[in-house]
């Protein structure tokens, strides 16, 4: 459960840090899952096999960005729908401690929508630039819901 200190950080702010709410071995767990689903993507935007030469099934749930239209280089940089392709991601979405912060913003009548992972590759990534999802303005709208996400690794305004 979040502190009152943290929930109320959360309605004054509109988000909020949890540092270290996984252990470690379940985000090394994570990693290596990621890194197998990176290389079952499908190779470029439009292709159905992947660098394997193996179909993917549903090719449509990977999003890439083109880095050089010149070249036509592109990075993958989201995997939609991930909960049907992997136990461990199922696992991380059902953890006590993400449903127990949900919880305590929103209370135990929530419902989960939509699912994706946001991937931005070290020295090749698509960048994103700073957003809010949907169309609301400012402040805190509780009947729109949460995001959350997880950091893999480190995140700096370098990387």
């Amino acid at each position: 459960m979040l502190t009152r200190a943290q929930t109320n950080c959360y309605q004054e702010n509109g988000f909020l840090v949890l540092k270290q709410l996984l252990p470690e071995t379940e985000i090394e767990m994570l990693r290596q899952e990621l890194n197998w689903m990176i290389n079952s993507a499908p190779i470029h935007l439009g292709a159905n096999e992947n660098r394997y030469n193996r179909v993917v099934e549903h090719p449509e749930d990977y999003a890439f960005t083109v880095l050089d239209p010149d070249s036509g280089h592109q990075v993958i940089n989201r995997i939609s729908n991930p909960l049907a392709r992997s136990e461990v991601i199922l696992r991380t979405y059902g953890h006590p401690k993400l449903l127990q912060a949900v919880t305590s913003l929103y209370g135990s009548d929530f419902v989960p929508f939509a699912e994706s992972i946001v991937i931005k590759m070290p020295e090749n990534g698509a960048s994103f630039e700073w957003h809010q999802d949907g169309n609301f303005k400012t402040g805190v709208h509780p009947v729109r819901g949460v995001n959350f996400g997880i950091y893999l690794y480190p995140s700096t305004q370098d990387n």
